[in-house]
C-alpha cells in the first residue's frame, strides 16, 4: 500500500467482499483507481451474468443433492467424500491454472485456518447434512438463509457493529422466522431435531465468516477457500472407515450426487461465485443470493417431489424480510 488512503480503500473493498459471501450488502463507494470502459463492460456482462446464474444455480442444487445422497451415506462419510473432492479439485485449479492465487499460509494463519475448517467446513456440512436427514431440501434452504442475521449479531459482539434500529428489528424477525422454521412440522417426527442441527450449520457458518475475515486480505479468498476447505476435509477425517464402507454399499447415482457435491456447487460454484464478486459491487451480487432458497425448493420439487410445510414457507418468507431489512441499514462509510 502507498498510505493510509489506500490502505482504507483496500480493507473497505475486502469488507464489502467479505459481506456480500455472507449475504449481507454494503453500499461501497466504486474504485476511481479501476476505471471500467464501456466497451468492457458491455464485454464481460454476458460472462458475468452467466457466472452469476451458474452460482445461483449449483448453490440451490447442493441442498437437493445432499437431500439424495444422504440416503445411502452417512452425514459424516459425505461430508468427508466431498471436501476430499472439493479440497483436490480446488488444489489442481491452484497447481495448473492459478499457481499465484494459492498462496501459502503464514504459520500464524494456520490456527485460523484450522478453525475455519473445523467450523465452517465440518461442523457446518456435518450439521447441515444430518438435518437434512429429516428435513426436505428447501426447508433447509431457507434455515440457512437465518446465517446473515447470526453474523450480524457476531459483528456487534467480536466486531463491535453498530446495527442500528432497522438492523435490530431485522435481527428480532429473523429470530421469529427461524422459530417459525424450526418448529414447523412436515408429517416426520424427526423434522423438529433436523430443523435443529440446520440451523446449527447457520450459526457455524456466520462463526466461519467472522473467523475467515482477517484471511482474505493476506492470502486471497481463492487460497482461503481451499486451504480452509482442505483442513475441513482433514478435521472430518474420524469418518474415513465410514466413508469406505458407505463407498461400498452405495447404489452409483448416490455417489455420483456426493461427487456432484464436491465439484460443481462447492468448488465450481465458489469459482464462480469469485469470478462475479470481482466483476459486480459487492451489494448487486450479494442481493442475488436470495434467489438461491427458490431455486432449492423449486429444484427438490421438481426431483425429488418435496413440498415444504406451509409454516415452513412462511418462517421463511420472514427470515428474508428480516435479512433485507439488515441489509439495508446505512453504514459508515471508511475514512482515510
Amino acid at each position: 500500500m502507498d498510505g493510509p488512503a489506500e490502505e482504507c480503500a483496500a480493507l473497505q473493498r475486502l469488507d464489502s467482499a467479505v459481506t456480500a459471501a455472507r449475504g449481507v450488502p454494503v453500499d461501497v463507494e466504486p474504485d476511481a483507481s479501476e476505471p471500467t470502459t464501456p466497451r468492457h463492460a458491455a464485454g464481460s456482462a454476458l460472462a458475468v451474468t452467466a457466472a452469476l446464474a451458474a452460482t445461483l444455480l449449483l448453490w440451490g442444487s447442493a441442498f437437493v443433492g445432499i437431500r439424495y445422497a444422504v440416503r445411502e451415506y452417512d452425514p459424516g462419510a459425505l461430508a468427508l467424500f466431498r471436501n476430499l473432492i472439493t479440497a483436490a479439485a480446488l488444489f489442481a485449479v491452484g497447481a495448473f491454472w492459478r499457481p499465484k492465487a494459492l498462496k501459502r499460509p503464514a504459520a500464524g494463519d494456520l490456527a485460523r485456518i484450522l478453525a475455519a475448517g473445523v467450523i465452517g467446513i465440518a461442523l457446518y456440512q456435518v450439521s447441515l447434512i444430518s438435518g437434512e436427514q429429516s428435513v426436505d431440501a428447501g426447508t433447509a434452504s431457507l434455515i440457512i438463509n437465518t446465517s446473515p442475521i447470526f453474523t450480524a449479531v457476531f459483528a456487534l459482539l467480536i466486531l463491535k457493529e453498530r446495527l442500528g434500529l432497522r438492523g435490530w428489528v431485522g435481527v428480532f424477525l429473523g429470530f421469529f422466522g427461524a422459530a417459525l422454521l424450526v418448529t414447523s412440522h412436515h408429517d416426520e417426527a424427526r423434522f423438529g431435531v433436523g430443523a435443529l442441527w440446520v440451523l446449527t450449520a447457520a450459526v457455524a457458518q456466520a462463526v466461519s465468516f467472522v473467523i475467515q475475515k482477517p484471511l482474505l486480505l493476506r492470502l486471497g479468498p481463492f487460497a482461503v477457500t481451499a486451504w480452509v476447505g482442505l483442513f475441513g476435509a482433514l478435521s472430518v477425517l474420524p469418518w474415513a472407515g465410514t466413508m469406505l464402507h458407505d463407498l461400498g454399499r452405495a447404489s452409483a447415482l448416490a455417489t455420483l450426487a456426493a461427487v456432484y457435491l464436491g465439484l460443481f456447487p462447492a468448488a465450481i460454484g465458489n469459482l464462480t461465485w469469485a469470478y462475479a464478486l470481482t466483476h459486480l459491487p459487492a451489494g448487486r451480487a450479494s442481493t442475488a443470493l436470495y434467489l438461491v432458497a427458490p431455486i432449492a425448493l423449486l429444484i427438490s420439487w421438481l426431483l425429488l417431489h418435496e413440498q415444504p410445510a406451509l409454516q415452513a414457507l412462511l418462517g421463511g418468507g420472514v427470515v428474508i424480510s428480516s435479512v433485507a431489512l439488515v441489509n439495508l441499514r446505512r453504514r459508515p462509510a471508511v475514512r482515510s
